[in-house]
């Protein structure tokens, strides 16, 4: 049909536009994505075409995105994306749908991008927004992978506070990454076994290897596990250390070194004597003077106990 009007499409144009979403959602059935959005593309690159409305533009737009999407393609994706972001505050009339879809195809594409603590915050926001219908279940599906987009973000201050919204928020305890989400938020160490399962709800752009053969989710993993030993040693052997998280040692001096220079793990490293020296914000004296008085206000209770114990005794 769209073959037969093609030499006519000035006068056919509104059914074509018919003929076009039919073929689309057929595909779309079929789950023949590429196909579904060529349908369209085709028909938006055409110049001359003026018989769209803007709030039609704008839902074609998301619904070529929605399927470059769902066909691992974030690239074209994204480039539909910024067209729809052009035009949107022309959409005055624009389904709910499709302004769901828009905040939720924002971050689905930082995500494949990598941009996961952008993602993160995205993700969240469409899981809290008022303003758009979207059922309860989708709302906590978007949570869930805020949660999977901050476990997977480098450690460091700004991760620290979308952790601390994802971990208050009372929804978090219905999610199955519940646990291993209070690990993280708790600056606990991740055990190989928890990161395996983990691991398994994972896309693929979120387990592939980066350019050093290690993969986004063994780097993420090492970086919180990393700032997790800061927390209860003082310094360690880069030996030890890398048995502990798991990693060639060349590799873990390497990591150590590139989140000591971002500002993201405050330590020194003594190559010569092959140690990784912990700091914090306070300084030796004051950590000495408060060690000092505890152990003080320790012996003076323990004098006080066996006091009270002598007493009893003679009183007997």
């Amino acid at each position: 049909m769209l073959a037969e009007i093609e030499p006519l499409l000035s006068s056919f144009e509104a059914i074509d536009i018919a003929i076009r979403n039919r073929l689309v959602y057929i595909y779309e059935q079929a789950d023949d994505n590429i196909a579904a959005s060529q349908v369209l593309e085709t028909a938006l690159s055409r110049s001359e075409r003026r018989v769209l409305t803007n709030d039609e533009q704008f839902e074609w737009y998301i619904r070529i995105v929605r399927n470059r999407l769902e066909a691992e393609d974030a690239t074209i994706a994204e480039q539909y994306l910024s067209k729809a972001a052009l035009i949107r505050h022309r959409a005055k009339n624009a389904t709910s749908e499709s302004l769901t879809h828009f905040r939720l195809s924002q971050a689905r594409i930082m995500d494949s991008n990598r941009r996961f603590l952008e993602a993160a915050r995205k993700y969240y926001e469409v899981s809290v927004i008022s303003e758009i219908q979207i059922d309860d279940d989708d709302r906590l599906a978007c949570l869930a992978a805020a949660v999977k987009c901050i476990i997977l973000t480098p450690a460091g201050p700004l991760r620290t506070q979308v952790l601390r919204l994802l971990y208050n928020d009372d929804r978090s305890r219905l999610l199955s990454d519940f646990d291993i989400l209070e690990k993280v938020y708790m600056e606990r160490l991740l055990l190989p076994a928890e990161v395996e399962a983990f691991g398994k709800e994972l896309a693929p752009h979120q387990i592939a290897e980066l350019p050093d053969g290690v993969t986004v989710l063994t780097r993420a993993v090492f970086d919180h596990n990393l700032l997790s030993v800061s927390r209860i040693y003082n310094n360690i052997s880069f030996t030890e250390l890398s048995k502990i998280l798991a990693l060639d040692k060349a590799k873990v001096e390497a990591y150590s070194a590139k989140m000591i220079l971002q500002g993201r793990l405050k330590a020194v490293i003594d190559q010569v004597d092959d140690i990784i020296y912990f700091t914090s914000s306070e300084s030796t004296t004051v950590k000495l003077a408060q060690w000092e008085y505890r152990v003080e206000r320790m012996c003076s209770q323990m004098e006080d106990i066996v006091s009270d114990i002598q007493k009893k005794a003679l009183a007997r």
